[in-house]
C-alpha cells in the first residue's frame, strides 16, 4: 500500500498556526472551509480552502541505497497549492493586508515548516450576503504555496542481472 507524507493536513497547520501568530485568533477562529449546517464562528475569523493544485515539475524516484534489498520506492511530486484565505469580520479588511504583506515576506518562510509560501495576491473585497440577507464584510487573500509531497510505495529492485544471448533464427526459425 502507497502512503504519502507530509500529507495535506500539515499544510493546513502550518497556515492555520500562521494566521493565529498573525491576527491573534485562535483555533476556532481559523478554519479549514466550511461544513454544510455548521454556522460561522463569533466574531472576526479567517477561512482557509485549497482552491486548486498543479504540478511544478517532474517526479523525483529515490530509493535508500544504503539498505541491501530496498523494498520502497520514493516518489516526490513538486505542487503549487493556490489556497484561499477569507477573513471576515471588523477589520477584515487590515488583517488581510497583514497576510498578503506577509506571505510575500521571509516571515512566512520562516514559520511554515511542511510548504512554503510563493506568494500572495492582493486583497480583494467579496461580500457576503449571508443566511439573514445581511452582508458580510469578507476579503479575500489568495495564497501560492509550494507542497512537495513524497509517495512511498512498494517496488521490486534488482542489483543483478544475468544475461544470455539467443540465437534468434535457430531458436525461432522464420
Amino acid at each position: 500500500m502507497s502512503t504519502v507524507n507530509p500529507i495535506l493536513d500539515l499544510v493546513y497547520t502550518d497556515v492555520r498556526s500562521f494566521v493565529m501568530a498573525q491576527l491573534g485568533l485562535d483555533s476556532a477562529h481559523v478554519v479549514q472551509g466550511f461544513v454544510n449546517r455548521v454556522a460561522m464562528p463569533a466574531g472576526p475569523f479567517v477561512v482557509m480552502q485549497v482552491i486548486a493544485a498543479s504540478r511544478l515539475a517532474t517526479n523525483v524516484d529515490t530509493w535508500d541505497e544504503t539498505i541491501p534489498n530496498p523494498i520502497d520506492l520514493s516518489i516526490e511530486q513538486s505542487v503549487r497549492l493556490s489556497m484561499q484565505l477569507d477573513v471576515y469580520g471588523p477589520g477584515s479588511g487590515d488583517q488581510a493586508a497583514i497576510l498578503s504583506t506577509l506571505l510575500r515576506d521571509e516571515t512566512a518562510c520562516d514559520a511554515f515548516t511542511n510548504s512554503q509560501p510563493l506568494h500572495a495576491d492582493e486583497p480583494v473585497r467579496v461580500p457576503l450576503d449571508d443566511g439573514e440577507d445581511q452582508y458580510e464584510d469578507r476579503w479575500t487573500v489568495l495564497a501560492q504555496l509550494q507542497y512537495n509531497p513524497v509517495v512511498s510505495t512498494p517496488q521490486q529492485f534488482a542489483d543483478t542481472l544475468t544475461a544470455t544471448l539467443i540465437e534468434i533464427d535457430e531458436a525461432y526459425p522464420p
